[in-house]
């Protein structure tokens, strides 16, 4: 049941906002319609909002005459808004009220809760836990009213700047750049990889994406304190630390997949295994897996492990199956670039590019090969394409080389690296310098 200070709080809010032409700047950023208990309320609010985007005045005959344009003006009532203004005698305390409304509105949805999970009894458990964690995370980033940070002088963004340098040149591993264990993309990058961007790694079929992707993110894990996870659509984990294990021990992969394998190679695999098993690397090889469990999934390993190092998620167009697909998979890199920014974690994206780049004499990739939708472009801070010429030309001088070209560097130059490509053991190395 509703408190009836709730209602009073509704009510006063709305007579502020007729009362004082300044009063909807302090709550805009805070309050929206659906926030409000009772519907007429949420119809007036929505109105004022409206008239406030078109920069009119709002009072009572405006307000009238826009709920008369909406077909609202009967079912509210003129008797209700004249009663709004005459109950209100002060803006000063618009901003205390308006918490009220959004605390009120919280505890409506946690109660709620209930309802939307026992609306899913068909659901799985990972599944109920995604939709009650996504829930649970809207609730509370519009429950807390925050300090308004939307705008800032140069001041306090220069003393920001100046922490952030202080601390880099200290050698703060909270905020230092990840390096990928490639010196030379290390050196394009300005470091490694960077916190809260998103990172694509784009290429057709047999350029060796998941393969540099997997080794990154092993790699990170072995030099960090804190965890990195690898979401694998394709394939599933044991192919996956197969791969590794191969670069690891100098065992080919095939042996991994044949099993053959001599005395010899299985002393080593057990020597290996042992140092292996207590890296912090997480592997999630769920095939169906949507964004919002990853999200999830995600949030849980944080919770648990207090941080992670990096998310590496393969591949992009895997997750995407409807029939506006372009579409999905601008939500879906929107979605992870959110992500990055909140949890301060690099995310790479592995990503397939369309088949024109087949029909082109010269078949290194570009931005505009990048399959399904422009928004992976706009949103990625970095977009990496691989490339390996000895797949297209068997006489090629660069026969057991790769190419990973910096194809967008929001932060920093543009570039071409070239690695060693292993194909027995499916990694990448280190040209010696």
């Amino acid at each position: 049941m509703i408190e009836s200070y709730v209602i009073d709080a509704e009510m006063q809010v709305l007579g502020a906002l007729l009362l004082d032409p300044e009063a909807m700047i302090r709550v805009v950023g805070i309050l929206k319609s659906e926030y409000f208990f009772v519907p007429k309320h949420q119809a007036i609010f929505k109105s004022m909002l409206a008239m406030h985007d078109r920069g009119e005045n709002i009072n009572i005959p405006a307000l009238c005459q826009q709920l008369k344009r909406e077909g609202k003006l009967e079912s509210v009532g003129r008797t209700t808004l004249g009663e709004l203004f005459s109950s209100t005698v002060t803006s000063a305390n618009v901003d205390a009220l308006a918490q009220v409304i959004v605390e009120s509105y919280a505890d409506r949805r946690i109660e709620g809760l209930q309802g939307i999970l026992s609306g899913n009894e068909r659901s799985s458990v990972q599944e109920k836990l995604a939709v009650f964690e996504q829930q649970i995370a809207s609730i509370r980033s519009e429950a807390i009213v925050k300090e308004d940070k939307s705008v800032e002088p140069i001041g306090s963004i220069l003393l920001d700047l100046y922490t952030q340098l202080e601390n880099l040149s200290s050698g703060d591993e909270a905020i230092a750049p990840i390096p990928t264990g490639f010196y030379d993309l290390d050196a394009i990058l300005n470091g490694g990889l960077h916190r809260q961007d998103l990172v694509i790694v784009a290429g057709r079929p047999s350029m060796g994406k998941s393969a540099f992707a997997h080794q990154i993110a092993y790699d990170i894990a072995k030099r960090a304190s804190k965890p990195t996870l690898l979401f694998s659509l394709e394939m599933d984990r044991k192919q996956v630390v197969g791969r590794i294990t191969s670069s690891e021990t100098g065992i080919s992969s095939s042996c991994f997949r044949s099993g053959r394998i001599s005395q010899t190679q299985w002393e080593l695999f057990v020597q290996k295994m042992t140092e292996m098993e207590s890296i912090p690397f997480y592997i999630s090889d769920i095939f169906t897996s949507s964004p919002l469990e990853m999200v999830a999934t995600i949030k849980r390993v944080i919770a648990k492990s207090g941080q992670l190092s990096a998310v590496v998620v393969d591949y992009l167009q895997l997750m995407a199956e409807g029939d506006k697909r372009a579409q999905e998979i601008g939500d879906i890199t929107r979605r992870f670039k959110i992500l990055a920014r909140e949890c301060d974690i690099p995310v790479i994206l592995l990503s397939q590019l369309n088949r024109d780049v087949e029909k082109a004499n010269n078949k290194r990739p570009s931005l505009s090969d990048l399959r399904d939708s422009g928004r992976i472009e706009e949103d990625a801070d970095i977009v990496i394409g691989m490339y390996r010429d000895e797949y297209y030309n068997h006489d090629t001088p660069d026969r057991g080389l790769a190419e990973v070209i910096l194809l967008k560097h929001r932060n920093g130059a543009l570039g071409t690296v070239k690695l060693l490509f292993d194909a027995e053991h499916t990694c990448f190395k280190n040209l010696r310098r």
